[in-house]
């Protein structure tokens, strides 16, 4: 191979390395500065210059810092999907599949993500992007949380919601304060759910609740709020699906002679028996 032969490749190649990672865009996650029990928002940006209509990325967080609490829309239009507030807390992992439906992307904020600072321990933890799908679309940049110094009393339970069937049950809060003797009290807003413990303390805590069955077939959402005179209420949200209409019938046919006659069915409803 002669070295002229060997140059021509050599720019071939570094022309088109220029041209793939030019169609590569920047998904970016943003930064924040806030104390324990301040709510924080992280907005997620690209720039985009190719367009793409869908992707799905992933941002991890240290979950025994940070509590996540959920999503706004950013200034693109974009539907956002992604895991449930549960399954994100537990994993320290949100994970999104973004879908653009006119146009492509090009740049701006896809959404915000909101957490929880749930630590005391002051100094910066970082939010790292990862799972970049399809792959090579984007080049990632992670993001940095400081956490400064909390002032008075301040208050995070987990979780912060709970899903029912319609027969009920129970449950329970754990209260996490910034200071052994921050004082809390928890009072239900709604008849049907019923505090059966913790209805008040000092430092961090536990509250038991009980929800009562559902006899109706909607589905319903109910609260609860942990406070106190210092501290910023936290609000619990109860979700409770409705009753199931199922029905039964005494018989599924009937045999007449040819001149007719009169029968009758019963139709049962096992939810209401």
């Amino acid at each position: 191979m002669t070295s002229r032969y060997f140059l021509f490749i050599c720019i071939v190649m570094f022309v088109m390395g220029v041209s793939v990672a030019s169609q590569a865009g920047t998904i970016a996650v943003g930064s924040a500065t806030g104390a324990q029990c301040t709510e924080i928002n992280i907005p997620i940006t690209i720039d985009d210059t190719a367009g793409r209509l869908d992707f799905s990325f992933s941002v991890s967080f240290d979950n025994t810092k940070l509590q996540y609490t959920g999503k706004t829309s950013g200034d693109m239009g974009a539907t956002l999907i992604t895991n449930t507030t549960a399954d994100i807390n537990a994993a320290g992992k949100v994970l999104s599949i973004v879908t653009f439906e006119d146009g492509g992307a090009t740049s701006g904020t896809i959404c915000n993500f909101l957490f929880n600072i749930i630590s005391s321990t002051t100094g910066s933890i970082s939010l790292l992007i990862g799972d970049i799908a399809p792959s090579g679309t984007f080049i990632g940049v992670n993001g940095t949380v400081t956490i400064t110094p909390a002032i008075g009393c301040c208050i995070y339970i987990s979780p912060i919601s709970q899903n029912f069937t319609s027969s009920g049950g129970t449950g329970n809060i754990s209260v996490t304060t910034s200071s052994s003797i921050c004082n809390w009290t928890t009072t239900s807003n709604d008849s049907w759910i019923t505090i059966t413990s913790g209805t008040s303390g000092t430092g961090s805590g536990t509250v038991n609740y009980s929800v009562s069955a559902n006899t109706t077939t909607s589905q319903r959402t109910g609260t609860m709020t942990i406070a106190g005179e210092t501290i910023a209420g936290e609000t619990f949200i109860v979700t409770q699906q409705g009753l199931t209409c199922t029905y039964t019938i005494s018989s599924t046919s009937q045999s007449f002679s040819s001149s007719g006659g009169t029968g009758s069915v019963s139709v049962n409803n096992p939810e209401w028996m």
